[in-house]
């Protein structure tokens, strides 16, 4: 192999390895953009996606209805579900401290305990609108899927109850 030819082969192989960590890392940006980008978590996530299966199961009839329940009812329930959160985060931290001051820890307690009540409230608005709204064939799927989900839950329980005894 000539000398010319070692210079062409490697600078060939040298801009297929750069197009690679090109491609890799385009794609590698992609991905961490996609899973940590400015997506919603906690409460959003979870309330779409409960949206979201309620669409798909229910009747084509009650789909209005659902989605404008819950966009209703969304930003509420989102809100106090961030009070909620920011009601616990000094909590956490006054209970890590080595000395705890009572009347400090009884006054997060009783805010923390108000946002959960909010948010109970809230997100129970959401379950008495879809229940008053919703067919009676979407309110009986509705009741027989809380009740799979439940003897699931009751299952899972069992099971994990039994292997710690």
């Amino acid at each position: 192999m000539t000398k010319t030819q070692k210079y062409i082969l490697f600078g060939v192989l040298g801009a297929s390895l750069t197009l690679n960590l090109v491609v890799v890392g385009t794609v590698g940006w992609v991905a961490a953009e996609w899973r940590f980008g400015d997506h919603e978590h906690g409460p959003g996530r979870a309330l779409a996606r409960i949206e979201n299966e309620m669409v798909e199961q229910l009747p084509r009839q009650d789909e209005a209805a659902v989605r404008a329940i819950f966009d209703r009812r969304r930003s509420p329930i989102r809100q106090s579900m961030q009070q909620f959160w920011s009601e616990r985060e000094p909590l956490a931290e006054l209970l890590l401290q080595d000395e705890v001051n009572a009347e400090e820890l009884e006054a997060l307690l009783t805010r923390s305990r108000t946002a959960a009540g909010t948010f109970n409230e809230e997100f129970h608005g959401l379950v008495y609108d879809l229940a008053l709204a919703l067919s009676l064939e979407a309110r009986t799927e509705i009741a027989e899927e809380f009740q799979e989900r439940r003897e699931r839950r009751d299952r899972r329980r069992s099971r994990r109850n039994s292997r710690n005894n």
